[in-house]
C-alpha cells in the first residue's frame, strides 16, 4: 500500500512542480516520509527526480538560460556530492530536522517575502548556487534556495522551469552516483523503480500542459498547506 501512495505523491508533485517550476522534492521527501524511512525516501525521491527534470529539461530545452546553469552549476556540483556524502553517516532525526526548516524557510519566503532584498550579483548566484548543491545533497531538496534566485532575476515561467530542470538533472545524476559508491541504493523493486521514471515523464507533460493555461497561484497555496503539514511532521515526529 504504501508504495502505491508514494506513486501518487510522486504524479501530484511532478504535476504541481510543472506549473509552479520547483517543488517535487519538497513535496516528495516531506509528504513520503510518511510511509518510507527518511533516507531510503531521499533515494526513492532523487531516482524519480532524474527522470522528472530529463522529461522536463527536454520539453524546455530552447528555453533554458546557459548562463545562469554555469553560475549555478560552479560551486553546485562540487557541493551536492559534498552534501550527499554526509548523508551516509547523518542521524535520521536531524536531517528531518533540516528538510522540515528548510521547508519553512521556503514558506516564510513565499508568505513574507523575507529574501526580497536579495542581490542577485554574480558572486551571490555562485554562492547560492553552492547553498543549493549542499541542501540538496543532503536533505534531497535544495531548490527553495536556486527559486529564489531566480525569482530576483525576473525568468519568464519558461525560462525558469527550463534552468530550474536542467540544473537539478546534473545535481540528481551526481547525487546518485555518491548515493551508489555509499551503497545507499533503494532496494525497492526494480518495478517500482520503472514505475517512477514512467510517472515523471508523464507528471512532466501534464504540467507542461497546465503552465499556460492555469494560475499558479493556487497551485501554490495548495502546495503551501501540504508543505506545512509535512514540515511540522519533519520537526516534531521526524
Amino acid at each position: 500500500m504504501e508504495d502505491y501512495l508514494f506513486f501518487v505523491v510522486a504524479f501530484l508533485a511532478s504535476v504541481v512542480s510543472g506549473v509552479v517550476g520547483f517543488g517535487t522534492g519538497l513535496i516528495l521527501i516531506s509528504v513520503g516520509s510518511f510511509f518510507y524511512d527518511i533516507k531510503e525516501t531521499i533515494v526513492l525521491a532523487n531516482i524519480f527526480f532524474i527522470g522528472v527534470t530529463l522529461s522536463r529539461a527536454y520539453l524546455f530545452r530552447a528555453d533554458i538560460d546557459w548562463r545562469m546553469t554555469k553560475l549555478m552549476l560552479v560551486l553546485g556540483l562540487p557541493m551536492v556530492v559534498l552534501g550527499a556524502s554526509l548523508l551516509v553517516p547523518s542521524e535520521n532525526r536531524i536531517i528531518s530536522l533540516i528538510l522540515g526548516s528548510v521547508i519553512l524557510v521556503y514558506i516564510a519566503n513565499v508568505v513574507f517575502g523575507i529574501f526580497d532584498s536579495y542581490k542577485a550579483t554574480t558572486p551571490a548566484i555562485v554562492l547560492g548556487g553552492g547553498v543549493w548543491g549542499l541542501l540538496g545533497g543532503f536533505v534531497g531538496d535544495g531548490n527553495v534556495v536556486k527559486a529564489a534566485i531566480f525569482d530576483h532575476i525576473g525568468m519568464t515561467k519558461e525560462t525558469f522551469v527550463a534552468t530550474m530542470a536542467f540544473t537539478s538533472l546534473l545535481a540528481n545524476i551526481a547525487k546518485y552516483a555518491v548515493y551508489g559508491r555509499l551503497a545507499i541504493e533503494s532496494q525497492r523493486d526494480p518495478v517500482i523503480i520503472i514505475g517512477l521514471f514512467i510517472l515523471a515523464f508523464i507528471g512532466s507533460f501534464v504540467g507542461k500542459q497546465l503552465l499556460s493555461r492555469v494560475s499558479p497561484i493556487r497551485f501554490r497555496a495548495a502546495m503551501l498547506l501540504v508543505l506545512s503539514g509535512a514540515a511540522l511532521k519533519l520537526i516534531i515526529i521526524g
